[in-house]
């Protein structure tokens, strides 16, 4: 199915006591506040947890990470993958590269799909 109904499936269980949602748009919000609250459902160790995962999720961290990936690096150098996963580490930026068109089919899915659940238009746009 579509993105829109894949999020649809797992929004209706957002409640549930085994389901936790964190979005990147969180994270980059209060990173550290967004790692305490995964930690805490988690049940782990909280502090030793938290101050790994801060660490790990700091952007240029992850690009050092997804660089030291043996297969990652073939892959460049084969010329089969052309660039990074990762592209500016903000939020919103997607939005940009689409044309009037796309954005307007993304806005009439969000409405017949997301909306009427209640999704906030901020978790798609």
């Amino acid at each position: 199915g579509s993105w829109f109904e894949h999020f649809e499936s797992y929004w209706k269980q957002r409640h549930d006591p085994n389901v936790y949602m964190l979005r990147y748009e969180d994270l980059r919000r209060d990173r550290r506040a967004a790692i305490e609250g995964l930690a805490k459902f988690l049940g782990g160790n909280a502090t030793e947890f938290v101050d790994n995962a801060f660490h790990a999720s700091e952007f240029e961290q992850m690009k050092i990470t997804e660089n030291r990936r043996p297969l990652r690096r073939l892959a460049m150098k084969l010329g089969t993958l052309q660039h990074s996963r990762l592209r500016m580490g903000q939020t919103g930026e997607g939005k940009n590269s689409f044309s009037p068109e796309f954005m307007a089919a993304l806005e009439k899915k969000y409405t017949e799909i997301l909306e009427p659940l209640g999704v906030p238009r901020e978790y798609v746009f």
